[in-house]
């Protein structure tokens, strides 16, 4: 191949001119991607195949459970929507325990939740209380205090 600087005759393995020192691109280096990328890039397709696999392959057991913590979301959202609205200082709020239990007769949806929370002298209190939740979600009753 000749040097694109001066014209002399340069081997095509070579990366720079020995006459100019002009710099050449050599094949692995023009190709854009070295090996390594390649194999990163076909490692992530596995996992990402793996994964597929795995959640398409699920039991209506692994499917109930997926379904009831969207549902338990909504109702903790409800409870803690309530405590912001309620609690002297939302901003020391912190979650200790959540307890579900299953829907009554009524439709509604119970769950135990225990928290901290600073009271009206600045001290923190552990407290557990029941709070009763309808279908959307909303606080329709509360009861307990420890």
């Amino acid at each position: 191949m000749t040097c694109y600087e001066c014209g002399h005759d340069v081997s095509s393995e070579a990366e720079s001119c020995p006459s100019c020192g002009a710099m050449f691109e050599t094949k692995s280096k023009a190709s854009g991607c070295s090996e390594w990328t390649w194999a990163l890039v076909g490692v992530v397709i596995l996992l990402m195949g793996g994964c597929y696999l795995l959640s398409a392959n699920r039991t209506p057991e692994q499917k109930a459970t997926a379904e009831r913590s969207l549902k338990d979301s909504k109702y903790r959202q409800g409870v803690k929507d309530y405590l912001q609205a309620n609690l002297r200082d939302w901003g020391s709020y912190e979650s200790v325990e959540w307890s579900y239990a299953e829907e009554g007769s009524n439709g509604n949806v119970t769950i135990i939740h225990k928290y901290r929370a600073k009271n009206g002298l600045g001290g923190y209190n552990l407290t557990t209380q029941i709070f009763e939740l309808n279908n959307a979600g909303k606080v329709v009753d509360v009861v307990g205090n420890d």
